[in-house]
């Protein structure tokens, strides 16, 4: 008798448990988000993800209802290229945020840089905050969820594991600082400037002076060439005496033989 009992108990657990998780399945996926740079070498953590839900799922074949906040970036997930889904996640991004829109749901990634939870079943735009490590920003890239979604085998999976990509921008160098132009102090009061507007005509004229001894002395062998003109001159005198002396000679020969004859 206990034994047909518990087996009663048995069924009766077995036949409960199963429409219920069969329930949740239906209903929610679980979600996790991991935020990993470089290589996975860097995790972000303490970074603030947000879930704005942009469609329901509706019956039991997941019809799409899309909420009128975001009817004008509808898209069809199976068949839209990625570059189109990108782009229109992005869209979406830029339109929440001018338009000051909450999200939905809001995470944060823990030391792993990872983030989990569970979401009822739709379609949902992952973003997150720029965060900076080793003065290297690192920002999500938005995306589009679809939850569950269906692998290539056509099967729905219940559980998401995303990895987000991110924009990486390193800091730019500072400009080197230009030199200031030096401004002449025209303060009397300044002992310094007097002291220098003092000395500096001191060395001036110390120089000067240096500049017109030297100019003396490179000058003294000019007037060498002067001894040429003496020169000349002594001789130009010599042949004139001689000249002289030679009329005078030739005068009185002249009157000696005057005198003999």
């Amino acid at each position: 008798m206990k034994r047909f009992i518990n087996c009663i108990i048995i069924l009766l657990i077995i036949c409960f448990a199963i429409p219920v998780n069969a329930n949740e399945h239906k209903n929610s996926s679980s979600l996790t988000i991991n935020f990993i740079t470089e290589n996975n070498t860097i995790y972000m953590n303490d970074v603030n993800i947000h879930l704005y839900k942009l469609a329901d799922f509706e019956n039991e074949d997941f019809t799409t209802s899309w909420n009128s906040l975001y009817n004008d970036f509808i898209i069809d997930l199976s068949t839209a290229s990625d570059q189109k889904i990108i782009s229109t996640a992005s869209n979406i991004a830029k339109f929440v945020k001018d338009n000051n829109i909450e999200s939905t749901y809001q995470l944060k990634t823990n030391s792993k840089g990872r983030a989990e939870t569970v979401l009822e079943n739709g379609i949902y735009l992952v973003c997150g905050d720029e965060a900076v490590k080793n003065n290297v920003t690192y920002t999500p890239t938005p995306c589009i969820l679809e939850l569950p979604y269906t692998d290539l085998e056509g099967t729905l999976i219940f559980e998401a594991d995303v990895e987000l990509k991110y924009d990486r921008k390193e800091p730019e160098p500072e400009p080197e600082p230009e030199p200031e132009p030096e401004e002449p102090n025209t303060n009397p009061s300044d002992s310094g400037t007097v002291g220098q507007s003092i000395v500096q005509p001191a060395q001036s004229q110390s120089s000067t002076s240096t500049n017109q001894n030297k100019n003396v002395r490179k000058s003294r062998p000019n007037i060498l060439p002067l001894t040429g003109d003496v020169v000349v001159i002594i001789a130009v005198l010599v042949i004139l005496v001689i000249l002289v002396i030679n009329i005078i000679q030739i005068i009185l020969s002249k009157k000696k033989k005057k005198n003999d004859e």
